[in-house]
């Protein structure tokens, strides 16, 4: 049986988006096949499993969230040094858990593998990410749209979509009734598009009446809130904070319809838990979605920003009961193909063939380019995490980096 080392930034009950239903929903799922152990933020009441071992690390006060996770990197590869935990590979997810994954793929030569869930685009954050990608054995994208978005950022790339548990979310007793109200779950970022579906609301009510609930919570929420105000639809739009367990699949199921009108989305979980609860749901056509979803058969897509089409497709679908019942079903028999088990399996065909990759020499370079930007960037934060880079690169004659600057002490696990 494989043993897993599982760092990440979310584990149950702490879940902020996809990345932790991911990890909570993955490792279950293959819990019989394979042996966990996941280091991941302390502060949690986190679910028990005999069959996984979580280890909850302290997250220190820092000057930033870079750093924060830095910090958190150095005291997971300290304690797995401290406490030999015994792994086979080891598996990261994101940029915010990546530096201790490439630190122990260089300080034990087990393979690594990097599941990606939101490709950086800059910053120091995407230093990072960069290094992770051309570290690891294998990198798990969950859309082709990521994987094209990578390309020649990774050498090797599979492709596994995210899952649902169709069995959790599923069409209420009473199907297709609803509660009369129209949904967006996520976080309140620029990036999830929620103003242009405040805006495509504020239009819509000039042609029917109708009710909006947003469960999620982040940066924009009071932007948003002001927006709908603004636009004279406040009384018709109710912020409902985040939403998890049962009371989401409840949200799902009393549901008209689902809203995501994202403006970049890699996957798209949310859409998935929607269909397989067997309401529609109206996308943007953009990245990932538009693998999930058949525009006019299982859902419907429109182009991302564009409040009076989004507008006008939720008028159709609101004054179209049994259309949206039909879309409902097709979108149920589409989200039945995304079960976690399959997913699993997947995942499992990838891992049974890992091995550590041989590092060939544009493999070198394509590292020491990426371990020189990234030091260069932000020596003065990564700390021991510097020291371990540079000094691998000059044993492996990789590259000739300038030495980092001192930095804090590696923290040490509680």
């Amino acid at each position: 049986m494989r043993r897993t080392l599982m760092l990440s930034s979310e584990y149950p009950p702490n879940i902020c988006g996809g990345l932790g239903t991911h990890v909570a929903s993955i490792t279950a799922a293959l819990a019989d096949r394979m042996s966990f152990d996941v280091i991941t933020p302390a502060g949690f009441d986190h679910e028990k499993d005999e069959r996984i071992r979580v280890h909850p690390l302290e997250l220190t006060r820092e000057r930033d969230h870079v750093r924060v996770w830095l910090r958190f990197c150095e005291a997971a590869v300290a304690y797995v040094e401290a406490e030999k935990l015994p792994f086979d590979y080891i598996h990261c997810h994101d940029w915010m858990t990546a530096m201790a994954g490439v630190i122990l793929r260089i300080t034990t030569g087990r393979p690594l593998v990097m599941n990606v869930h939101l490709p950086q685009r800059d910053g120091e954050t995407f230093a990072i990410e960069k290094l992770a990608l051309a570290v690891a054995d294998r990198v798990i994208v969950n859309s082709i749209a990521m994987r094209d978005e990578l390309a020649g950022k990774a050498p090797a790339v599979s492709v596994i979509p995210n899952g649902v548990d169709p069995g959790r979310y599923r069409p209420r007793a009473d199907w297709p009734a609803d509660d009369g109200y129209i949904l967006f779950v996520g976080r309140l970022v620029p990036q999830k598009g929620v103003i242009t579906l405040i805006e495509a609301m504020a239009a819509l009510l000039r042609r029917a009446s109708a009710r909006l609930v947003i469960a999620g919570d982040g940066l924009h929420e009071l932007y948003l809130r002001r927006a709908a105000r603004n636009l004279g639809c406040a009384d018709r739009v109710e912020f409902v904070g985040w939403a998890h367990g049962g009371e989401l699949v409840r949200l799902y199921q009393g549901a008209q319809f689902v809203v995501m009108p994202s403006i970049y989305e890699p996957f798209g979980i949310v859409a998935l838990e929607a269909m397989a609860c067997g309401r529609p749901v109206i996308a943007s056509a953009c990245d990932g979605l538009k693998e999930i979803i058949e525009n006019g058969v299982n859902g419907v897509l429109v182009p991302p920003g564009d409040h009076l089409r989004l507008a006008a497709r939720m008028l159709d679908l609101l004054e179209d009961p049994p259309r949206r019942a039909a879309v409902g079903m097709a979108a149920r028999t589409r989200a039945l193909q995304y079960g976690w088990d399959a997913i699993a399996d997947e995942t499992l065909h990838v891992v049974d063939s890992l091995q550590p990759s041989h590092w060939t020499s544009s493999r070198r370079r394509l590292i020491s380019n990426c371990a020189g930007d990234l030091i260069t960037t932000m020596s003065d934060s990564l700390g021991d995490l510097a020291m371990v880079i540079r000094d691998f690169g000059g044993q492996h004659a990789m590259y000739d980096l300038p030495s980092p600057k001192p930095g804090p002490a590696r923290s040490q696990a509680p």
